[in-house]
């Protein structure tokens, strides 16, 4: 009786690690679907967007190209630049565009409009972020507090 009770208690553990493993790939399976799907779903936005019929979001124009923490420029990426004023400057293929709006939007009375934050390069980035810490010191933060705070509302420089 007691080998029986020991076969059945090996048939069930074996029996939960085969359900275990089946939902584990079934997990993964569906995730990697998921990705692919919203892969699909953003290429045709951005498609819809810029009336293209890309494949591929490599095959969409430099104008739907989004630069943030995520998603990194290339290391050889060229841009030439305008100024809009004095500090900021901007993509000179789109500037044109950007002051036009902003005229326009001026122009119907649409008040408080202005360009936040524009191109930096990676030294001007470095000099803001530097600044900000410096700040928070100043205040009396430690230097794992200045840096947290400051990577609340300014982007770490990629170096």
């Amino acid at each position: 009786m007691e080998k029986r009770k020991i076969s059945k208690n090996k048939v069930i553990l074996v029996t939960l690690i085969v359900l275990f493993v089946i939902v584990f790939v079934m997990i993964i399976k569906v995730s990697s679907k998921i990705k692919k799907q919203d892969n699909i779903a953003k290429i045709e936005i951005k498609n819809e967007i810029s009336g293209r019929n890309a494949k591929t979001i490599s095959e969409l124009g430099w104008e739907l190209t989004l630069v943030n923490s995520e998603n990194k420029l290339p290391d050889n990426y060229h841009i030439t630049l305008e100024s809009i004023d004095e500090y900021r400057k901007f993509d000179s293929r789109a500037i044109q565009y950007l002051k036009n709006m902003i005229d326009d939007m001026r122009r119907g009375q649409v008040g408080g409009i202005w360009v936040q934050s524009s191109y930096r390069s990676v030294e001007d980035q470095t000099k803001i972020y530097n600044n900000k810490i410096q700040y928070y010191i100043s205040m009396g933060k430690r230097m794992e507090e200045a840096k947290r705070l400051t990577e609340e509302v300014i982007s770490k420089p990629r170096i």
